[in-house]
């Protein structure tokens, strides 16, 4: 478990890569691994093309990092590097991703079209009425 500080972009993809090469070796054991993040989330345009919304989804992690207003986005964790990390999971280990964060969009379906993996998912959805107050930095977060 990663928290506070503890939880960078690097200690938390190096937790999760590290959780899936002791999955693929024999021995270990390994047969059921849970990535949940609690996190504020975000979008960014979307440069691999691979998006119907042309937009990327991203997470933050503790070293977060601005460019003036303008996240810098080698400090997040875009949906496509989850997708690629969870892309390495061995054949009959469960994987369980929860993402409790805004934006969570196509990280939703990061294992979908990886080969022997069938995802199975259920969106959260909130009444556009709710109010849920004001986000830090001044921005009144989106659903």
């Amino acid at each position: 478990m990663l928290t506070d500080q503890a939880a960078t972009k690097d200690a938390v993809l190096g937790a999760m890569s590290e959780a899936l090469d002791r999955a693929a070796t024999p021995g270990e054991h390994l047969n059921h691994i849970v990535f949940t993040m609690s996190s504020h989330g975000t979008q960014l345009p979307d440069t691999s093309g691979d998006e119907a919304d042309q937009v990327d989804e991203a997470f933050a992690t503790y070293d977060l990092k601005q460019n003036g207003a303008v996240w810098n986005a080698s400090s997040l964790i875009i949906d496509d590097e989850l997708h690629d990390l969870f892309a390495r999971l061995p054949k009959g280990v469960l994987l369980d991703v929860i993402l409790d964060t805004c934006h969570s969009g196509s990280g939703q379906t990061l294992v979908a079209g990886t080969t022997g993996h069938s995802p199975a998912f259920f969106s959260m959805r909130c009444d556009p009425g709710l109010n849920f107050g004001t986000a830090r930095r001044g921005r009144r977060p989106r659903a």
